[in-house]
């Protein structure tokens, strides 16, 4: 069994209370009985703030020092609207002003040699430096005790709590000079006091930190890492005794170097970070690519000015713009000179262009492509003309475990815009044919009723193609159990989607079930999917059935009298035409493969003619 000696255990709760900096007292100044050394342990142990500072028996703090960041602290994860963006442009952009505080290792603090103001009141805890010369010679380091008191030798005690730091002279000339007559005497602050203040709301590290007594409001967010992604750069409050003394804009720091809201900060201060407000980002040829928190009321005109204006060769009469209500409608092309006024919501993204890459030729210019579904990393990617569909795949990040790449729709600018002009071409045609068929002369009573029904049957058929729209999806040739996209070559204003893997097959057209869809089974052919969904319609051209490939192919069935063995795959779309009857107009259309090859449009054509 070991034995301690009352020595031992007297030196052992002497090493804690140094341990946690209660006070620099030395053995000798130990009081007699263990059980007050110990009380006074654990009292001063209770009153400790938060964050403390090794190796400072005082309980002072440096005059440069403020707590730091707390270093297990994790990076800020981006916030939803910065993951937002970056799907969207295919550019990570930072919230501007993040990387204000990212040096864990800086303190923020007021430099050591900072001027300390005349108004600074002296409290407990504050160093003292005094020089006396005349009738006493002194050199003397004080420190204001609780009481917010000095000992002087034969001087007695001096009450410097509550005295500024330009009368620390006048006061201490006084009593000093009480005992020694013609003294002169010149003090000086050392270590100032520390002081724990409070960092609440959307904080990097919110908590309780100790700074010194000339730290601002500044010093103190800096300290705690700045706000976080959910956090606000210009809504920041000191708040002092429950009301708000001062709240803050860092936009007015970051961007004018204006610090006039800035407050110092005193004890138990709450400094409170605001939630984030409403952000908009601005890519592209500008100085600062960026996401900016905006107030209400800020215009186009304001962003482009915390932007940095556009780069040298941007194109500045024109900038892009997408609203976060009309994202469907994608990216839309507006004035930047008449737009300046335009208020900004949150959720808009701006892009600004490059004059240069204008000026290229077309084949040297990026394409902009839009990446959706089943890939790791949905957006708009700027690719080179070289660059095919699988380098848009691999911009993207690449395909989900559930995409389906024989599933992929291909929308392009080019291939719209001629379904557009084939289906205006065919419509005037169909137009000029049926007018023409109903002046031809008809000789007797059964021609008039031939001709009035095929009139009938014309106008149907118009009204079916004015509804038609063109979808500009172009089929692409690939082999369903392919790992990659055939080599086509991307066009700007390209969308590529990739589907999930489908489990269904659609029946469409002239079945007397209607529309349905039914669950994939391998072992069902063409005839057993029309039969599940109650066989053809009564109008139905039975001669006549065609598959619709995931991949946006069409495949002929059936043809007269003749079948063909396709095998049925998920996704397809089964479709059963009516029976068109022959008019002069559509000499020269044999049915309704024509109006899906001829006029290119697929898909779009089915939707309707369902």
């Amino acid at each position: 069994m070991l034995f301690l000696s009352k020595k031992m255990v007297r030196s052992i709760l002497l090493a804690i209370c140094c341990a946690v900096s209660i006070t620099s007292a030395s053995a000798q100044n130990v009081p007699g009985g263990l059980q007050a050394l110990f009380q006074q342990a654990v009292d001063a142990t209770e009153s400790l703030p938060v964050t403390t500072i090794k190796n400072n028996p005082s309980g002072q703090v440096p005059q440069n020092y403020v707590s730091p960041k707390p270093t297990a602290t994790p990076a800020s994860a981006p916030g939803e609207f910065q993951q937002y963006v970056e799907m969207t442009v295919g550019e990570q952009l930072k919230r501007f002003g993040a990387d204000l505080a990212k040096d864990a290792d800086q303190t923020f603090s007021p430099p050591a040699t900072a001027a300390i103001p005349g108004d600074y009141l002296i409290g407990p805890g504050d160093e003292v430096f005094v020089r006396t010369w005349g009738s006493l010679d002194a050199d003397l380091r004080l420190t204001v005790d609780r009481a917010g008191q000095v000992a002087i030798p034969k001087v007695g005690t001096v009450t410097l709590t509550g005295v500024s730091h330009a009368n620390l002279n006048k006061v201490l000339q006084a009593a000093i000079g009480k005992t020694y007559s013609g003294v002169n005497v010149s003090a000086s602050m050392g270590q100032l006091r520390g002081i724990r203040v409070y960092v609440t709301g959307y904080a990097q590290s919110p908590g309780a930190y100790t700074v010194n007594n000339l730290s601002s409001l500044i010093n103190v967010v800096m300290a705690a890492g700045g706000p976080s992604s959910a956090g606000s750069f210009r809504n920041i409050q000191l708040k002092r005794a429950g009301k708000v003394l001062s709240t803050f804009d860092l936009y007015d720091l970051l961007l004018k170097g204006d610090k006039s809201q800035d407050r110092p900060v005193t004890a138990e201060d709450v400094i409170h970070v605001g939630p984030a407000g409403a952000q908009v980002a601005i890519s592209g040829s500008v100085n600062k690519p960026s996401i900016f928190e905006v107030k209400k009321g800020e215009s186009l005109q304001d962003l482009m000015t915390y932007a940095g204006g556009f780069v040298s060769g941007a194109q500045t009469d024109t900038i892009k713009y997408m609203g976060l209500r009309t994202r469907q409608q994608g990216f839309q092309a507006i004035d930047a000179k008449s737009s300046a006024g335009k208020a900004l919501d949150g959720g808009d993204i701006y892009l600004a262009l490059s004059e240069v890459a204008l000026q290229q030729p077309v084949d040297k210019q990026l394409r902009m492509v839009k990446v959706d579904g089943q890939v790791n990393k949905p957006g708009i990617y700027a690719l080179k003309p070289s660059n095919t569909l699988q380098d848009a795949i691999k911009a993207a990040g690449g395909l989900s475990p559930s995409a389906y790449l024989f599933g992929a729709r291909l929308g392009r600018v080019s291939v719209k815009a001629a379904q557009v002009k084939n289906l205006e071409r065919f419509k005037r045609e169909a137009k000029r044919d049926l007018s023409a068929d109903s002046l031809r002369k008809q000789t007797n009573t059964e021609d008039v009723a031939i001709a009035a029904s095929a009139q009938q049957r014309g106008a149907a058929l118009i009204a079916v193609l004015d509804e038609i729209k063109a979808d500009g999806r172009l089929a692409l040739s690939i082999h369903p159990n392919s790992k990659e996209l055939p080599p086509v070559l991307v066009e700007s204003g390209d969308v590529l989607t990739i589907p999930t893997v489908p489990n269904s097959v659609a029946v469409l057209g002239s079945i007397s079930g209607g529309q349905l869809m039914l669950a994939y089974d391998p072992d069902q052919s063409v005839s057993d999917y029309i039969g599940m969904a109650g066989g053809y319609g009564r109008g139905a051209d039975t001669r006549s059935t065609y598959v619709m490939r995931a991949n946006g192919q069409f495949i002929v069935a059936s043809k007269g009298w003749l079948s063909s063995s396709v095998n049925v795959m998920p996704g397809d779309a089964i479709f059963v035409p009516e029976d068109l009857q022959k008019t002069t107009f559509t000499k020269e259309l044999k049915d309704w493969t024509s109006i899906i090859y001829q006029l290119g449009l697929g898909a779009a054509a089915i939707k309707v003619l369902q």
